[in-house]
């Protein structure tokens, strides 16, 4: 599990849009879905639903977001500090 893939999962957790998330990961569609798949498989739960071109999150899913969502809040906060304290 890297950090990129985490991030690449709580963008694509936050629109419900693999292509969006692309978009604002600057990053092609393609890698998009194999950083997915790689996480999945290191966690060895699906992540996502897809039906049609909706996305949804599975119960796992739901629960890795709550905790990237308060990962990437203490990264912010930490970069805001280390920022204020030079």
């Amino acid at each position: 599990m890297e950090l990129r893939q985490l991030k690449t999962f709580h963008v694509v957790a936050e629109c419900l849009n693999l292509t969006k998330a692309a978009e604002i990961l600057r990053y092609s569609q393609p890698t998009i879905t194999l950083q997915i798949q790689a996480l999945e498989r290191d966690i060895g739960h699906t992540l996502l639903n897809r039906v049609g071109k909706r996305t949804f999150l599975t119960p796992t899913g739901k629960l890795l977001k709550k905790h990237t969502d308060k990962l990437f809040q203490n990264l912010e906060e930490l970069e805001r500090r280390s920022q204020t304290a030079n």
